[in-house]
């Protein structure tokens, strides 16, 4: 028997990742709502949703590894079982980040395209 009751502790795991999805959701509205009359107002709103959602993947991809390490640590010490190989999901977790900050530098490499642009032709 446990010590303690992990009734309510697993979503604990999961809400990083579907408030993440859920960013990154609104994050494509945004994106593709995106005109010469709102731009200044849709890029921020995108960069922000994706930082946020960029660093709850990061939580989850750490949760998710430091639990992993945790059973492995406790499996090890019983010969013969398992093979201490972590699964699809860690993979998963540090390629959705990746691919997040790859989008998040894209966005900001636009944007100050756009911002270059609309500084030159105002001044110049």
């Amino acid at each position: 028997m446990p010590k303690e009751s992990t009734n309510g502790k697993s979503g604990w795991i999961a809400r990083p990742i579907i408030a993440a999805s859920v960013f990154n959701t609104l994050t494509l509205i945004t994106l593709l709502i995106i005109t010469d009359e709102n731009r200044k107002y849709c890029y921020p709103t995108a960069i922000l949703l994706l930082l946020v959602s960029f660093i709850l993947n990061i939580t989850s991809f750490l949760i998710t590894f430091s639990l992993f390490s945790l059973i492995f640590n406790i499996i090890g010490a019983f010969p013969g079982v398992g093979d201490n190989r972590t699964g699809i999901e860690i993979y998963l977790s540090i390629w959705s980040s990746v691919f997040l900050f790859i989008a998040l530098v894209l966005i900001l490499i636009d944007y100050s395209r756009v911002q270059i642009k609309k500084f030159e032709f105002n001044h110049f």
